[in-house]
């Protein structure tokens, strides 16, 4: 792998988390409801496409495998404390999350050859195959959404 070293983040260019709630499209009731049916399906999905090992998915896991995703499609390096970092969790709970991840065979972790104290992590190829999965149904789950 090569890169800066920290979990990949993307700035959407659109509508973004720090747009100005004042200038914000005012959504009737029924078009928040349908965010949130969406919000719902995703959710299940997700934890569909994971359950016959991670049974309910907490957000926490969810979150890490799907930076390792982005980071591994982006061929940049994910290391723990990066993940303590973006997170804002200690480094000993983030370890915590990873190992269990490693366990269940969807995490790899790896010794960086430039800096052999780091660990570097990406996801395995059952991990990889998994997520994939998920990310084309909820994608698919969206599309339908944007149709109707």
């Amino acid at each position: 792998m090569t890169g800066s070293g920290t979990a990949c983040r993307i700035s959407l260019s659109d509508q973004s988390a720090n747009e100005n709630p004042d200038t914000a499209l005012i959504r009737s009731p029924a078009e928040v409801a349908e965010t949130a049916e969406l919000l719902l399906s995703i959710r299940r999905i997700r934890n569909a496409a994971l359950a016959d090992i991670l049974g309910d998915v907490d957000e926490t896991s969810w979150n890490i495998l799907l930076d390792i995703y982005l980071s591994d499609c982006l061929d940049r390096p994910v290391v723990t404390a990066d993940l303590s970092m973006i997170y804002a969790v200690p480094k000993t709970t983030i370890t915590r999350y990873v190992e269990y991840l490693r366990e269940l065979g969807l995490v790899r972790k790896e010794r960086d050859p430039a800096n052999r104290v780091r660990i570097l992590l990406s996801l395995t190829d059952a991990g990889q195959k998994r997520i994939d999965t998920a990310l084309q149904r909820i994608a698919d789950a969206i599309s339908r959404q944007a149709v109707q």
